[in-house]
């Protein structure tokens, strides 16, 4: 947004200012565009702004947006009569993290800014994307939630791919820092060598190899080597109309620091498709109707067991983090006999769930559960502050 629609808080927001007692920023990318100052995200965060509420006053902000010297930062606000507002206010009390691309989340400029938020006794979350493969590693020994977790191999070789496929006869080769199901293959063993199933151009495609030796030529083009890759047995999820579905769980912290559930989301699977993602085909559908579809009168149980599990691994995931962690999107599968499996843990989980009608308020009430929990942190770190 360009420096000129910089001005002085309008009235009420300044109101609002002086009797705040938290404020939150939203750390996002920025572009140019006065009417979309966040490009493509802009009408998420403003769904997200709009649920803000007393105690909370929230903004989004850029990196470039931070004055350090003043301790200030130029937020942008979103106007109930649909305008953006940009205001210089004091470095927030709470910033949640919606940097949305990856490597400039990883980058070092990313990670001073982050760490100079801490030094400062600023709670920032949630720190950064995942990778698949630090989750993997450490949930699959846990304890608690270990027995949750497909079979895996990070970093396979040739060998360990034969083992797991000789095994399970199905697996899904996953990038470790992948999202939206890019980069996925699925190969089967079949009599007569293997098949390899992905998403290309726009396009479900299938590809018959011979040999082991074969198939791992084609899957080092596609992963680089395999480094940073990660192999899990395939799963055969529970049907709908024949079409397998998984569930998306969004979890966020709560005014007393608890895990919640904030909505379900179960996602069929597109015809031809190896993953249920939306962009690629799915269909979405509200989770009562799909446990009833596959499990009938054993729904009600499934679906909490499919709530107690979520937290569990949520509780785990923050447990074995460095970094508080207020929000989590798990995709979680049901097989035929029902047992659960979590396939992938996102630290940034996106709200495609929430566009289904019958979720609409269950992603308005996520989001007012996450600013409470922002008040809880603020005013922990107001008690802890020095005197």
């Amino acid at each position: 947004m360009p420096p000129s629609s910089l001005r002085r808080p309008a009235r009420s927001l300044r109101a609002r200012l002086a009797s705040k007692t938290c404020l939150v920023g939203i750390l996002t990318n920025g572009t140019k565009d006065a009417s979309a100052p966040f490009g493509s995200r802009t009408s998420l965060l403003r769904d997200i702004l709009s649920v803000a509420h007393a105690p909370i006053v929230a903004f989004a902000f850029t990196p470039k947006d931070v004055q350090w010297s003043t301790r200030t930062v130029v937020g942008t606000f979103a106007l109930p009569d649909g305008q953006w507002h940009r205001s210089r206010v004091p470095l927030p009390d709470v910033v949640y993290n919606r940097i949305a691309h990856r490597d400039a989340d990883h980058s070092p400029a990313m990670i001073a800014l982050k760490t100079r938020f801490l030094r400062l006794r600023v709670p920032f979350f949630n720190w950064c994307f995942f990778r698949k493969s630090d989750i993997i590693r450490k949930l699959a020994t846990d304890a608690v939630v270990g027995a949750h977790i497909p079979d895996t191999v990070i970093d396979p070789r040739p060998s360990s791919l034969h083992h797991l496929l000789r095994t399970y006869r199905t697996v899904y080769v996953k990038p470790s820092s992948g999202s939206l199901g890019k980069g996925i293959v699925r190969v089967s063993q079949t009599n007569k060598g293997y098949t390899l199933r992905l998403r290309s151009g726009g396009q479900n495609v299938m590809r018959t190899v011979p040999t082991i030796n074969r198939l791992w030529h084609v899957l080092t083009r596609n992963h680089a080597q395999m480094r940073g890759t990660i192999v899990q047995q395939g799963i055969r999820l529970m049907t709908v109309e024949d079409q397998p579905v998984d569930f998306r769980v969004h979890l966020v912290r709560d005014e007393k620091n608890n895990w919640a559930i904030g909505g379900i989301g179960a996602k069929k699977a597109g015809k031809g498709s190896i993953t249920t993602h939306i962009r690629n085909g799915g269909t979405l559908l509200t989770p009562e109707f799909a446990l009833w579809s596959a499990f009938g009168d054993k729904s009600e149980r499934l679906f909490n067991e499919l709530k107690r599990t979520s937290i569990a691994i949520s509780e785990r995931i923050a447990h074995h983090s460095r970094h508080h962690i207020a929000e989590l999107g798990l995709d979680i599968g049901i097989d035929a006999q029902q047992r659960l499996w979590m396939f992938e843990a996102n630290a940034k989980p996106g709200r495609s769930i929430f566009k289904h009608p019958a979720l609409k308020e269950d992603g308005k009430r996520t989001t007012a559960l996450l600013f409470a929990h922002c008040a809880h942190i603020a005013r922990l770190r107001k008690r802890r502050a020095p005197r």
